[in-house]
């Protein structure tokens, strides 16, 4: 992708947080706190591009939400935030699906409606095995392995810093587990393709 696609391009050229699409933009909205700028001002460039994206596409964002205010602004509230959404990510998926949700402001991950992966609940608090396994069947991802994939990327991304090391790790090793799955799924596709 061109360097203008993203928020931020780092001192090695690479870039961080890509404003492609809508998609891309929601993402970067929530990844953009947990990005290591190389200074307040990039912090706060990158920021500016990410408002600017998502008033193109259409995205509401909440006036509440930190990517809204300049990132010099209120310092003690940013670690009290911090605080707050470390606490928060450490509830396990399984248990916060089952809980009623206590908070009345709308994320945009609450706009996410999909039908592709139908995972049970506390999977991801399984071993790496287990959690591949699962999310390659047809039972759980009936459109296929990558849609299992596409779930756990999803977990990943929104548990955060929430995670322990151990975690983190043992599901690190469960997408590359899933990933030869994906692999394989889609050579066995196109083999089949080949013979006809």
């Amino acid at each position: 992708m061109p360097k203008g696609v993203f928020a931020y391009v780092d001192s090695r050229g690479e870039g961080h947080l890509p404003l492609n699409d809508e998609t891309h933009v929601r993402n970067a909205m929530a990844r953009w706190n947990q990005t290591a700028f190389a200074s307040k001002s990039a912090k706060e460039t990158a920021r500016r591009k990410i408002v600017s994206a998502a008033r193109k596409h259409g995205i509401e964002i909440d006036k509440d939400d930190k990517i809204r205010h300049p990132a010099s602004a209120a310092p003690g509230r940013a670690s009290q935030h911090r605080q707050s959404a470390a606490r928060e990510a450490t509830v396990d998926l399984g248990a916060a699906q089952s809980m009623p949700a206590t908070k009345t402001k709308k994320r945009w991950v609450a706009s996410v409606k999909t039908d592709a992966t139908h995972p049970p609940p506390g999977l991801f608090t399984k071993d790496a095995a287990t959690i591949a396994r699962t999310l390659a069947s047809k039972r759980v991802s009936p459109k296929g392995p990558a849609s299992g994939m596409r779930m756990l990327t999803y977990f990943v991304n929104r548990a955060g810093r929430g995670l322990t090391p151990t975690r983190r790790a043992e599901l690190a090793r469960a997408k590359r587990l899933l990933s030869e799955r994906v692999r394989s799924a889609r050579e066995r596709r196109q083999q089949q393709s080949a013979r006809t």
